[in-house]
């Protein structure tokens, strides 16, 4: 599931929901000094921004290129991304998948694996981040679960961006309601 909220901006804020088909314990880059997280089997949301217009830090090509794969086999969702980026106009026309990805930021190393796929996307248009104000809405959601403080979030190292989602279809098809009152704009799903 793609849902959208928002502007005409090719820049924004994003949610990805990943489902790990099975527990691996992971070190994220040089997150904690390389200490290795055990990841329980189940679904996570990492929350993102791309706040440019155009080129690489725009909302298209960060999101394609999380749904790609450094050995060249990308998430299955990633062609539902490009076509949805070429729908909406947002700048995707000279952008494609990496050729040669290297690993940047803490949810790279989740997204490489095998085991992680992208099975959903949020997307909120705007040229205002919104990563702060969705982490302090998810933080206090039950169905949320820290696995380790700090986690996804190098920019803004009070909070953390990749979390475990213990909860249903529903909470989750119900998320971009409850986001889009922050900000008062029309939802879009794509399924």
């Amino acid at each position: 599931m793609i849902s959208i909220l928002g502007s005409k901006s090719n820049g924004g804020t994003y949610i990805l929901k990943i489902n790990l088909k099975e527990s691996l314990s992971l070190s994220f880059g040089g997150f904690l000094g390389g200490k290795s997280i055990l990841l329980p089997q189940g679904n996570y949301l990492y929350i993102g921004s791309a706040l440019k217009q155009k080129g690489s830090s725009s909302l298209a090509y960060r999101l394609v290129r999380h749904a790609s794969r450094a050995n060249g086999i990308p998430h299955l969702i990633q062609s539902k991304l490009v076509r949805f980026f070429n729908d909406h106009k947002m700048s995707l026309s000279a952008i494609k998948a990496p050729v040669k990805k290297t690993l940047h930021w803490n949810i790279d190393y989740l997204l490489e694996r095998p085991e992680a796929e992208i099975i959903g996307v949020i997307i909120l248009r705007s040229t205002i981040p919104m990563e702060s104000q969705w982490s302090n809405i998810l933080h206090r959601e039950k169905e949320i679960e820290i696995i380790e403080k700090g986690l996804g979030a190098n920019d803004t190292p009070s909070e953390t961006h990749l979390l475990m989602l213990r909860s249903s279809n529903k909470w989750w098809k119900d998320l971009p309601l409850r986001l889009s009152q922050l900000s008062d704009e029309p939802i879009s799903h794509i399924e």
